[in-house]
């Protein structure tokens, strides 16, 4: 994986609203999603090999990807590995 800077890091915002801003761009939250923090991922070929990741963290409470509404705040890029 190579980490790319960009305006996305540290920046706050609800789970529903990003999930929903980034499903425009065909993102969706991976499957490999935690209680306080995940991914939202992008192919970015046909094969399905190369993927755009934007790493996310809980600031305050549990996300759930499953449910239709979480207003949970989210803190972007900020991930570590």
């Amino acid at each position: 994986m190579k980490p790319l800077q960009s305006s996305l890091e540290h920046q706050v915002e609800s789970f529903d609203k990003a999930r929903d801003r980034l499903a425009a761009y065909q993102f969706t939250v991976g499957g490999n999603w935690d209680y306080d923090s995940g991914y939202f991922d992008r192919p970015l070929d046909e094969a399905r090999k190369v993927w755009l990741r934007i790493p996310f963290q809980s600031r305050d409470g549990a996300i759930d990807a499953e449910t239709e509404e979480t207003r949970l705040p989210l803190s972007s890029g900020s991930r570590s590995f």
